[in-house]
């Protein structure tokens, strides 16, 4: 959500700028995840609320934001829940009163949506070898480089258990 720099921007004349600027981070969570239930008193509201109701409040101020928000919320459903279909609704309609920064960010979704959605369909991810490549830069940070690269190789294996000595 990136339009929030934009949004501060605009809000800075109105009166509702500190509540965005102090609960953008809540907009950005998942509205199921959003507490519904449990009130915390707010010094920017001057009164117990729930963090779904403040969510509410501020997008509610601003059609743009709104718009925005809940363009924003069906792509972390259909991600969330891998619905291929939803994913591909949202992505490819035309909405007339998103953000410019949410519009590229549509294009973008729309041009990668082929292999998105295959993310969908399929458990692997690379989470495996981004961990062996974090320790291989750790190793070599540690060490501050190795003469031989037969060396800096076994150093790697041992490290990970890969091989005894």
């Amino acid at each position: 959500m990136h339009s929030k720099i934009l949004e501060l921007n605009v809000w800075k004349r109105q009166k509702n700028y500190n509540k965005l600027k102090h609960y953008w981070k809540l907009i950005q969570k998942f509205e199921d995840d959003l507490d519904k239930d449990n009130k915390k008193y707010s010094n920017h509201f001057g009164k117990e609320i729930t963090d779904y109701d403040i969510v509410s409040y501020i997008i509610n101020t601003n059609k743009e934001l709104k718009a925005t928000y809940e363009v924003y919320q069906g792509i972390l459903r259909s991600i969330k829940n891998k619905d291929a279909n939803l994913f591909c609704n949202i992505v490819s309609s035309n909405h007339k009163s998103i953000s410019e920064y949410m519009k590229t960010t549509l294009k973008s979704l729309n041009k990668f949506s082929y292999h998105i959605i295959m993310s969908f369909n399929y458990n692997f991810n690379n989470g495996i070898i981004e961990g062996i490549n974090n320790l291989i830069k750790c190793i070599n940070r540690i060490a501050f480089g190795y003469k031989s690269f037969y060396h800096f190789k076994t150093r790697i294996l041992l490290i990970s258990g890969i091989y005894k000595y």
